[in-house]
């Protein structure tokens, strides 16, 4: 490791050299290692978009679930937030769980949809993500793609039956939250 904590697998993993961490993986390193109080190999490989990567270090046992050290995220939640369908889709394989709750309850619905990550608010729907997940002031799902203005994505929730009622705890309703931020979805 490096003055940073950073093994070579971990910077194999961060830089998506898969042939090196194929090596390094029958080399026997150490799949679940922190980056000091950071991030594991598949956490910072699923960070980056390499889905290679991502496939060799859960072939070698990686924890699919193992959450950062950073806000509690796992490798999926990561993902949802970047918005790597590719990647989620290996993940989704590997049978994350797509109801894990962030520090601040964000489920990685929650996330996609906030960013208007359509792709991957439709995978993890198909995956069975709850559609009214609720994050620390109640926001669902639909209340953040609405507030932001990601109409393909309000669309998608409303299609999987999200409560186009719901209320996060100032009360404001989708509708409300996306009338005041000045867009129609």
């Amino acid at each position: 490791r490096d003055k940073f904590g950073q093994s070579p697998l971990w910077i194999a993993a961060k830089n998506g050299h898969d042939a090196v961490v194929k090596l390094l993986l029958k080399a026997k390193a150490k799949v679940q290692r922190f980056r000091d109080f950071s991030d594991t190999p598949l956490n910072i490989a699923a960070a980056n978009g390499h889905a290679t990567v991502v496939k060799l270090l859960l072939e070698a046992k990686a924890n699919v679930e193992r959450v950062s050290f950073y806000m509690s995220r796992t490798p999926l939640w990561i993902m949802s937030e970047k918005g790597h369908a590719t990647v989620i889709k290996v993940l989704l394989e590997a049978k994350a769980n797509v109801k894990q709750l962030d520090w601040d309850r964000q489920t990685p619905l929650q996330i996609a949809a906030r960013n208007g990550h359509g792709a991957v608010v439709k995978l993890l729907l198909e995956a069975k993500a709850d559609v009214e997940s609720r994050d620390r002031p109640g926001r669902t799902p639909l209340l953040s793609a609405a507030k932001n203005g990601h109409d393909a994505v309000v669309k998608l929730l409303l299609e999987a039956k999200a409560d186009v009622e719901s209320r996060e705890v100032s009360g404001r309703t989708p509708l409300l939250s996306a009338a005041e931020n000045g867009h129609d979805a």
